[in-house]
């Protein structure tokens, strides 16, 4: 249903994931996770039963894994983005 998601948008971004949800729901499909396919949708639950300060800890380590390195900020595309968000809702009158 929705088109890959461009650079510039992170993967575990929750309004990203937020607003995969709403237009999943205004197609009438199911919506799983908030979060992309792969290792963090199965990783954030075990992440719970860490203590506080180590769970923030790889939350911090692993944030900049999923930023734009400033020397290839150009290479974030706002209307490729823009175009992205539209084709996930459906096509309404």
């Amino acid at each position: 249903m929705s088109p890959q998601q461009p650079p510039g948008i992170a993967v575990f971004d929750p309004a990203a994931g937020f607003l995969r949800a709403l237009a999943r729901y205004l197609h009438g499909e199911d919506f799983p996770a908030v979060s992309q396919d792969g290792l963090a949708p199965k990783l954030a639950p075990l992440a719970n039963h860490l203590p506080r300060t180590l769970r923030e800890k790889a939350f911090v380590a692993g944030g900049p894994s999923e930023a734009v390195d400033p020397d290839r900020i150009e290479d974030v595309d706002s209307e490729r983005i823009a175009q992205w968000i539209v084709d996930l809702y459906p096509r309404r009158r």
